[in-house]
Order: structure tokens, then sequence, then C-alpha cells
């Protein structure tokens, strides 16, 4: 006898948890927070003419640790943090949250490097 769709969803996700620890774990260890002066000082937008406004450099940089840790190139980091449950919960956003594409990524690692 199968199980409601319901129960199953719930069933999945609990053991998708129990089989992916190092994600959470890692989000657990490094406060994240204590980046972001850094990070916006780095990244001042100028919007007055308008725009989307920028991800979250939070967002950013544990976007950019993903790419690192697992090898990818940037269009399949944003590939896999739309693909995969993990990437998601590690960045804290759903599939109706704005996620970084390729380019957005690209252009976050020279912004931290700039001495301007």
């Amino acid at each position: 006898m199968s199980m409601p769709p319901l129960l199953q969803e719930q069933f999945n996700l609990a053991k998708h948890a129990e089989l992916s620890k190092f994600l959470p774990q890692l989000n657990t260890l490094v406060d994240w927070e204590a980046f972001r002066p850094a990070f916006e000082t780095a990244t001042i937008a100028d919007h007055s003419r308008g725009g989307r406004p920028n991800i979250d450099v939070i967002l950013m940089f544990k976007a950019l640790i993903l790419k690192t840790l697992y090898n990818l190139s940037y269009e399949q980091t944003t590939f896999l943090i739309i693909d995969r449950i993990s990437f998601r919960d590690f960045l804290g956003i759903n599939l109706l949250s704005i996620i970084p594409d390729a380019f957005e990524c690209s252009v976050f690692p020279p912004v931290l490097k700039s001495d301007e």
C-alpha cells in the first residue's frame, strides 16, 4: 500500500535531511552574518537609474562556496541551485526566490577583490 502524496513528500524530505549532513553542518558552524559588513562595503550599487536590487551578498558568497566545493562552472552552479534541495536549503531560499544567474555569480568575485 502506498503512502498519500503529502506523507510521501514528508518522508522523502526527512530521508534527504538524514542523508545530506555536510551543508547543514557548515551552516551551523559558520557565522555568515559576520561577513556581511565587508561584502556590503565592497558591493555598493547605484540604483538611481532603476534596475533590480542586488541579490543578498551572503547568498552570493554562499553560492561561490558551493561552486568551489563542488568544482562547478557558474552555469552548473546556477542549475544545481535550482535543481538541488540541499543547495537551496544551504542558501536559505526556495523555488520562488530570486536565484543568481551565471553572470551574477561571475561578477561577484571581482567585486570582492576590488580595492575601491
